[in-house]
């Protein structure tokens, strides 16, 4: 997320919003999280929270 950013402030906000999605769910499903959305490159916020919102992580 940082190497994507033009300005560091940017990447390292976006990390925290993530990091902070993470926090308010288990760390299981943070785990299960990144792990479908490294392979497809989803590595946004609105990613993030689409997962959990939608339990995607919960899928096969």
């Amino acid at each position: 997320m940082l190497a994507n950013r033009p300005h560091p402030d940017q990447g390292f906000r976006a990390c925290l919003g993530v990091l902070a999605c993470s926090v308010a769910s288990t760390p299981a499903r943070a785990e299960a999280v990144a792990a479908r959305a490294l392979p497809i490159g989803a590595l946004t916020f609105k990613s993030i929270t689409a997962f959990l919102q939608n339990n995607l992580d919960r899928t096969p």
